[in-house]
């Protein structure tokens, strides 16, 4: 509470029910601040009949119909391997935080965020949602293409692939002019977009044909210099050296708590043409207990006594 006394925002991700049992629920805080933000991120959210279960992001990708709409046609369901539905919850409450520290600067009032990252998860299936409502018709997985267009999906190259992206009857014929595609460009199939649509696995057959011709890197050199989207597919190692991301620095090197030199992902919001600083490494859990209890009043002996009896945790990093 003496932490609480000092902060603008409250930020838990417990299941519903666990503040309000350790007595920092809302209702609580909020009697004695009413200028606090108040914000919790949950599996479920604070209502709901799912509310008191525990979630996790490939929990709400499973739930969501990411899952069993990501993947080969022909396989199994695939989770995103990155945990995008916990970034986008966050970026989320970020956004929320925000908003309510400029209404608060009006109405000096705080307020209550809940979100679920359940409810985050069905957002980004939105699109498909509101074509059932319209067709009921349900998505399919599609592996890397694109209902909407074709070609339009991870070609194989002699090296690896390349996601080749054509939207437009321009890009169509721009894309068969690149890689000397004339019989293709002259079927009456393939003149319009609805035909590509229609006609896409031997679309992609015939133009599979071509692109192993090529490296990846010269294929994306060939159709970008062409006003074909397209982009090879990279791995992390290529990602790091690649000069346009080493211009832009987006990446830093730091050293870690174990004194290690490791690479972090900068937030991408430049600022007048400049990537953010990162001013200092992760801390480990716990590394600064010591150092907020003292801003908040604590002595150094009352710290060593919650520290010895296990009711604060003082994490030591690597020593100099």
């Amino acid at each position: 509470m003496k932490i609480i006394e000092r902060c603008d925002v409250v930020l838990e991700n417990f299941s519903a029910g666990t503040m309000d049992k350790l007595k920092l629920g809302y209702e609580t805080i909020s009697r004695l601040y009413p200028k606090i933000i108040y914000c919790s991120i949950s599996g479920f959210g604070q209502q709901g009949p799912y509310s008191e279960r525990g979630g996790y992001d490939p929990v709400a990708q499973a739930m969501s119909g990411i899952m069993l709409n990501t993947g080969m046609p022909e396989g199994p369901p695939v989770r995103v391997l990155p945990t995008m539905v916990d970034y986008l919850s966050g970026n989320h409450m970020a956004y929320a935080i925000a908003l309510a520290l400029l209404d608060r600067q009006k109405t000096g009032k705080g307020k209550r965020f809940d979100i679920a990252l359940w409810d985050v998860a069905i957002m980004q299936m939105g699109q498909f949602v509101t074509m059932y409502s319209m067709t009921r018709e349900l998505p399919q997985r599609m592996g890397s293409g694109y209902l909407a267009a074709a070609p339009y999906q991870a070609f194989e190259t002699k090296d690896g692939y390349a996601l080749v992206a054509v939207m437009t009857d321009d890009m169509w014929k721009n894309l068969c002019q690149a890689l000397k595609l004339d019989h293709l460009f002259k079927n009456p199939r393939y003149a319009t977009l609805a035909g590509r649509c229609q006609s896409r696995s031997e679309l992609a057959v015939e133009v599979t044909k071509a692109t192993k011709q090529y490296g990846s890197k010269e294929l994306e050199t060939l159709l970008v210099a062409a006003n074909v989207p397209c982009g090879r597919l990279m791995q992390i190692d290529q990602i790091i050296q690649d000069p346009h991301v080493q211009q832009r620095k987006i990446i830093a090197e730091i050293e870690d708590s174990q004194k290690r030199k490791v690479k972090l992902i900068k937030t991408p919001i430049f600022t007048s043409g400049e990537a953010p600083k990162i001013h200092r490494r992760p801390p480990l859990i716990g590394e600064h207990t010591s150092e907020i209890l003292q801003e908040v009043g604590y002595s150094q002996e009352e710290i060593e006594k919650m520290l010895d009896k296990g009711a604060a945790l003082q994490a030591k990093a690597s020593p100099e």
